[in-house]
This record gives C-alpha cells, structure tokens and sequence, in this order.
C-alpha cells in the first residue's frame, strides 16, 4: 500500500518538474527520506501525509 501511495505524490512532483531533494527540503525532509517514502520503504508520517497531499 506505501508504494501506492508513493506514485501520486512522485507523479505530482515530476510534474512541477521538482525533484526529490527541493520537495523534501520544503517539506522539512531529505530528497532521501521522500524517495524512501515514494518507493514505499518507508511510511510518512501523518503530518508529511497531509503536506503531500496537498501538493
């Protein structure tokens, strides 16, 4: 379900033409920790949810 989940915020992300570190920095997060996230090897938090979500 992470991986899942991780394909809507990536596809909005490479659709503003950002990338992993620049939307992890805004986020409070490394471009490593959101490709964690992304690729579904990690699960963010509820807070990082909402923000990516909104994005």
């Amino acid at each position: 379900m992470e991986a899942a989940f991780g394909a809507r915020p990536r596809s909005a992300r490479e659709a503003l033409g950002m990338a992993q570190e620049a939307l992890g920095e805004q986020m409070g997060h490394s471009g490593t920790h959101l490709s964690s996230v992304e690729t579904g090897r990690k699960s963010p938090t509820l807070r990082s949810r909402a923000v990516l979500t909104r994005r």
